[in-house]
C-alpha cells in the first residue's frame, strides 16, 4: 500500500502534458473586458502542438492573459480541475502569485443529473454521452463564488470574490466554438490600488505557467488564510471527494487506472511587456 501511495504521485507528475517554453510579445491595451469573450483581443500566438492559442496584453496597471483552445479534452480538464496561472517576475526563483479558476465547488458532482453532466469517474459509456462543453461551463460557473489566489507567502491561499477591490478578474466561456479563458492581474505596484502586484516595470519579462491538474489527496485539506483585502472567508473541511479516492480513478489491479481528465495540462510562456509609447 505504501509503495502504491509513493508511485501514484510520481506517475501523476510524469503524465502532465507539457511543451517547450513559448515566447510571446505583449501589446498595449486599455480596452479589454474580462467576460469570457475574446472579441476585444488581438495578436494571438497559435500553438499547434496543443491545439491552443494565447495572447497577452498590458497597460500601466494590469496584465491581461487570454487562452483559447478547440481541444475538448484540454477544455474539460480546465473546467473540471481548474486552471492555475502562475506569475513570476524576472529575477525570482519561484512564482509570486497563482490564480486558480474554476475552483472545486463544495457540492459533490455525483449529485448532479447525469443526463446533463457525466462525471469524470466510472463513466458508463453506453448510457452517458460526453457532456457538451457549453453545458459543462454553465453548470460549473453556477457553483462558483470566487477564485483562489496563492501568494505572496508560500502558504498564503485566499478566495476572492469576482468583484474584489484588488482588480483581479477571471472568466471562462465559449467564443466562436472554442473554449476561452481570460485573466486580469495587477503588475505595476500601487499600494493604494491593490495588495497584490508583481511590481514589475514596462519592458520587463514575466513568466507565466498555465497549469491544470487534479489535486492529490493530501492537498484536499490544505489550510487557507484570510485576506486583508476583502476576500471571502476560508472554506472549512475537505475539498473534493469524501470517499478516499480521487475523481477519475478506478480501483482494481495493482495500479489505479486513469482517464484523460486525470492527466494534467501545463504550458509555460515568457512574456515581454509592452512599453507605453
Amino acid at each position: 500500500m505504501k509503495l502504491r501511495m509513493l508511485i501514484f504521485p510520481l506517475l501523476l507528475l510524469s503524465i502532465l502534458s507539457s511543451c517547450k517554453t513559448k515566447h510571446v510579445k505583449s501589446y498595449w491595451s486599455n480596452s479589454i473586458s474580462i467576460d469570457g469573450k475574446l472579441s476585444d483581443w488581438d495578436k494571438f500566438v497559435y500553438l499547434d502542438d496543443v491545439k491552443s492559442a494565447v495572447a497577452v496584453a498590458n497597460n500601466d496597471s494590469f496584465l491581461y492573459v487570454a487562452f483559447k483552445t478547440n481541444d475538448k479534452t484540454v477544455a474539460k480538464k480546465i473546467v473540471m480541475n481548474g486552471l492555475t496561472v502562475w506569475l513570476k517576475a524576472k529575477g525570482l526563483k519561484s512564482p509570486k502569485y497563482g490564480i486558480k479558476y474554476p475552483i472545486k465547488p463544495e457540492a459533490d458532482f455525483r449529485n448532479l443529473n447525469n443526463k446533463v453532466f457525466a462525471p469524470p469517474y466510472r463513466i458508463n459509456r453506453r448510457t452517458n454521452s460526453p457532456p457538451d462543453i457549453s453545458n459543462l461551463i454553465n453548470i460549473v460557473q453556477k457553483q462558483q463564488t470566487g477564485f483562489e489566489v496563492y501568494g505572496p507567502g508560500k502558504d498564503d491561499i485566499v478566495i476572492l470574490g469576482f468583484n474584489n477591490r484588488e482588480g483581479i478578474r477571471v472568466s471562462i466561456g465559449i467564443y466562436k466554438g472554442q473554449f476561452a479563458y481570460e485573466l486580469k492581474f495587477p503588475i505595476f505596484y500601487d499600494p493604494n490600488e491593490s495588495h497584490y502586484s508583481l511590481s514589475v516595470k514596462q519592458k520587463d519579462i514575466v513568466t507565466l505557467k498555465l497549469e491544470s491538474k487534479p489535486e492529490l489527496p493530501e492537498q484536499q485539506n490544505r489550510p487557507r488564510f484570510g485576506s486583508p483585502s476583502g476576500g471571502l472567508p476560508p472554506r472549512q473541511g475537505a475539498r473534493g471527494g469524501q470517499h478516499g479516492s480521487m475523481p477519475g480513478i478506478e480501483r482494481g489491479g495493482n495500479m489505479p487506472r486513469m482517464n484523460s481528465l486525470t492527466q494534467g495540462f501545463s504550458l509555460k510562456i515568457k512574456v515581454e511587456l509592452e512599453e507605453h509609447h
